[in-house]
């Protein structure tokens, strides 16, 4: 709710708070790495989106989340090697990313509804 009103700081201070206080679940972790990604705090999000699945590695929707943020920073490292070598590769990979990335992940990281410790996605 804090999110959807625009008080970002407030979630992410609030999903930080529940992923201490309870690590086993796996959306907050998978929401607070939401929050980073839409910050472009990408290897933020990924190690919230580790911690995700490394508390329930059944959890679909931060393996997706997680290869979306991967692919984000697969976009910024061949943008990095774009712009030290206009010889290489990463060029044609950067491009194929960035279609990839408008295709399927806008926004790089979808949220989760956080559940009660009994029940998982």
């Amino acid at each position: 709710m804090l999110a959807d009103a625009g008080q970002m700081d407030a979630a992410m201070q609030g999903f930080t708070e529940l992923v201490q206080e309870f690590p086993e679940l796996p959306e907050p972790h998978n929401n607070l790495a939401t929050l980073h990604a839409a910050r472009g705090e990408l290897d933020q999000a990924r190690a919230a989106l580790d911690n995700a699945v490394r508390a329930l590695p059944s959890y679909a929707l931060a393996w997706e989340n997680l290869g979306d943020v991967h692919l984000r920073i697969a976009e910024r490292a061949w943008a990095r090697a774009a712009s030290l070598d206009a010889a290489s590769a990463s060029h044609a990979k950067l491009k194929l990313a960035r279609e990839l990335i408008e295709r399927v992940s806008p926004t790089g990281a979808r949220p989760a509804t956080v559940n009660s410790p009994g029940k998982r996605p």
